[in-house]
């Protein structure tokens, strides 16, 4: 039972609980209660004190869940809280929602190899006892990551924050994340003053990986012949990591990241996956939507500055419940629908235009007209790694495996499929450009999307909450490369 920590021990805000004979009533002496009688139980708040945090109004202490993926389509989703069946022994990837089940479960299948669950996360937050004063707080809302709670003495009693470094104060390496963070904190101390930028300071950390795929990875094998003249026998790439974090509260808790990739084959470069949570600090002459368009245009401009000048952007906005990078977001944050992160692009786009930081940009049905109407080669459209048009290759060579005609009947339909929600973009660059940055730091989870959002699931690092979002940043800092 979740209870508001604001609420006083008042009749009015008595809870009424389930009925229990065994128990007695608080509304009547016992000698009068006869056996097996079923008396309501009235419950006051004081009978709930000794679990009651001081931390924070939130009295809830349960961890949540994202949706899980519909085995029937790749459009179906088993929102949190729902039952589902799910295979046994198979229960991170094979789950059917019960319709789904109950409609369309495949007919060669044996429905006792599957049992019914619950998508909800039955661990919950430590509470931690103050050994000074015996108040009692979140796990999460102290910071303690000490596994003997013994030790916890909260911070009215003069305990730490954390014992662990809650802040990034190492020198940056990667030239692209030192040149992002110069930016946003420019754009700071232009709007809100030298004092206030210095308190609320932005750090940029960027991990890399130089990498190489083999072409025949990259597209379907009707294709491969003339990919491999274009790119030879491996395409190789560079995958970058960007984190934004801002210093709230004496702690550096994360804003966003941007996962990207680049490859010196035509000096090209994607924007991969971005993803951001509702925790910059808003002040009265720079909004939270603002920040984040300098972030775009912060490595955009630095991709331009040595000259890697056309870029690539694909559309393609998660379902709400859905998580790419950060385990769960907060419950009233805003999803934009396909069309409404189509215009934020194009107005991140049109912005950069307009500062001089991009030459000029089209979607992709404008792209086509650029280039005489159609793209009569595969190789000429932008690939890059699991990049959309990767996928939709893969996708119709599945279906049409040994057809080149209708392969290409089908890639010409994707075109019109997607004219609006991918982007090609051109960039000025520089007359003295800088050196390509050939520094870099891989890492597991803080360099991998996928191995990021599944540690943060598997430790219960979650970001529905700037309390739960601080811990889980001051538990990933841990990771950042001490390079010093």
């Amino acid at each position: 039972m979740a209870l508001n920590g604001n609420n006083k021990g008042t009749c009015a805000d008595m809870l009424c609980c389930d009925i229990d004979p065994s128990i007695p009533s608080t509304s009547q002496p016992k000698d009068k209660r006869k056996k097996g009688d079923s008396l309501l139980r009235i419950v006051t708040w004081n009978m709930f004190a000794e679990d009651k945090v001081v931390c924070c109004t939130n009295q809830d202490t349960q961890f949540n869940v994202s949706n899980r993926y519909c085995l029937a389509n790749g459009e179906c989703r088993i929102p949190p809280g729902a039952k589902y069946m799910y295979k046994k022994g198979e229960r991170d990837v094979a789950n059917y929602c019960i319709p789904c089940y109950d409609t369309k479960f495949p007919a060669h299948g044996n429905k006792r190899d599957w049992k019914m669950a619950e998508n909800i996360n039955t661990a919950s937050d430590v509470i931690l006892k103050c050994s000074t004063c015996q108040e009692k707080w979140h796990k999460t809302c102290a910071l303690f990551f000490n596994p003997d709670t013994s030790k916890f003495v909260c911070m009215e009693c003069g305990g730490r924050r954390s014992d662990l470094k809650t802040t990034i104060d190492t020198k940056e390496h990667a030239h692209a994340s030192a040149f992002m963070t110069e930016k946003l904190n420019e754009l700071l101390r232009s709007r809100i003053g030298i004092t206030v930028a210095r308190k609320d300071k932005i750090r940029v950390c960027g991990l890399s990986e130089e990498k190489s795929i083999w072409t025949k990875a990259l597209v379907p094998a009707m294709v491969e012949a003339e990919f491999k003249k274009k790119y030879s026998g491996k395409f190789k790439y560079v995958k970058r990591a960007f984190h934004v974090f801002q210093r709230i509260d004496g702690v550096d808790v994360i804003l966003c990241s941007l996962y990207t990739q680049e490859t010196p084959m035509g000096k090209r470069w994607m924007v991969d996956y971005f993803d951001s949570l509702p925790y910059f600090k808003v002040y009265d002459n720079l909004k939270s939507g603002e920040f984040h368009q300098e972030v775009f245009h912060a490595y955009i401009e630095y991709m331009s500055s040595i000259n890697y000048l056309n870029g690539h952007i694909w559309s393609a906005p998660p379902k709400p419940g859905d998580d790419f990078c950060f385990n769960i977001h907060p419950s009233a944050m805003k999803y934009l629908d396909r069309n409404g992160l189509i215009a934020w692009y194009q107005r991140i786009l049109k912005t950069g235009r307009n500062l001089g930081i991009i030459k000029e940009y089209r979607n992709f049905r404008e792209e086509l007209e650029h280039q005489g109407g159609s793209i009569e080669k595969p190789s000429d459209l932008p690939v890059f790694v699991d990049s959309l048009w990767c996928q939709v290759m893969k996708e119709i060579n599945f279906e049409h495996p040994n057809s080149p005609s209708e392969f290409m009947e089908a890639l010409q339909k994707q075109y019109e499929i997607h004219a609006t929600d991918n982007f090609v973009i051109e960039l000025p660059g520089a007359k003295t450009p800088r050196e390509r940055d050939t520094w870099y730091y891989s890492h597991p989870i803080l360099g991998d999307r996928t191995g990021f959002l599944k540690k943060c699931v598997k430790e219960n690092w979650e970001f529905s909450t700037l309390a739960r979002a601080m811990y889980a940043s001051v538990a990933l800092i841990q990771y950042l490369p001490r390079y010093e």
